[in-house]
């Protein structure tokens, strides 16, 4: 197994393309093949399925990628771990967030705050909302991201920890359409024909938000829930390609809404979309304690220009 491995791996998820993947990847596309083939010889099993184009995931692959995907990030924590005992890191404000949060909302976030206090030094870890809660509650970051609803507990003792609204977003219930440009899976399903459903895993705190929803919605929803993941990428892309309907935030799928690649999984009803949408928020999380005074003026900023419900 080489690193080298997971990371034409992972790139030719999100490409779903051979020849886009090796240019990224500087290399040739018969050597990123070989490559990729080295793999899943190594795995012994399948990991894309090279008759369709994109190329998707196997089951196998579906298994494999949150795990490749956490032991690259893990590696590379490691490395930052260890140059960071080896430098001067007073400095430097650290967060945790979740995966989607990390690469969807931190950097434009961050943009904005720098406009106001200049470039800070910061360090970013990604990972689900149990680690990030727990590199809170450990002391290895100032601050956690994550989304949140106000009826679900993430188990943050208020009396030692603080938060400021800093975000908004909706997770909405979407599939792939048909030829007709309508949902191939609509809610809510039935006893006898459950609609195949693409879920979040126990980890996932969107995935504890859309258990509510179902949980005490006024209408029963039938679901047979036939692939897991804490990965709202990974999830995007099973429903993009008529896997089943999953629960993904607005602001993750625009793009894909506006193309028709993924339609919403109601009647069409304004009432039918209302029940099955959730309004979230994205929370910054502290401990009470006092922080480095950069970590504090930014705390500041977050305060003033944090939004309310």
């Amino acid at each position: 197994m080489k690193i080298q491995w997971i990371q034409d791996f992972l790139s030719l998820v999100d490409t779903g393309s051979f020849s886009k993947s090796a240019d990224i990847r500087a290399t040739t596309q018969p050597a990123f093949s070989r490559r990729i083939k080295a793999l899943e010889e190594w795995l012994r099993a399948p990991l894309f399925d090279r008759s369709e184009t994109p190329v998707c995931l196997t089951d196998a692959g579906g298994k494999f990628f949150p795990i490749a995907e956490e032991t690259l990030n893990r590696l590379y924590q490691c490395k930052d771990e260890i140059a960071r005992e080896n430098s001067n890191t007073g400095n430097v404000i650290s967060f945790a967030a979740t995966h989607t949060l990390s690469s969807n909302f931190f950097p434009s976030w961050l943009n904005k705050i720098e406009e106001t206090l200049g470039i800070l030094r910061t360090r970013l870890e990604s990972d689900h909302m149990n680690k990030g809660k727990e590199s809170l509650v450990k002391g290895h970051c100032h601050f956690m991201l994550c989304h949140t609803h106000p009826k679900v507990d993430i188990n943050l003792n208020p009396h030692h920890y603080i938060s400021v609204v800093v975000g908004k977003d909706r997770l909405i219930p979407v599939c792939a359409p048909d030829h007709n440009e309508q949902p191939l899976l609509q809610l809510s399903g039935s006893i006898d024909k459950p609609i195949k459903y693409l879920g979040y895993t126990p980890s996932s705190g969107v995935g504890k938000i859309v258990q509510h929803l179902q949980l005490t919605s006024r209408e029963p929803v039938y679901l047979d829930t036939i692939f897991e993941s804490y990965l709202v990428g990974v999830l995007k892309k099973m429903c993009c390609e008529g896997r089943g309907i999953a629960w993904l935030p607005e602001q993750q799928i625009i793009e894909e809404l506006k193309s028709g690649k993924l339609v919403k999984a109601h009647n069409g009803s304004q009432e039918h979309e209302t029940n099955w949408s959730i309004d979230i928020d994205i929370k910054l999380f502290r401990a009470r304690e006092a922080l480095p005074d950069n970590a504090e003026q930014l705390w500041k900023y977050a305060l003033e220009n944090g939004l309310t419900r």
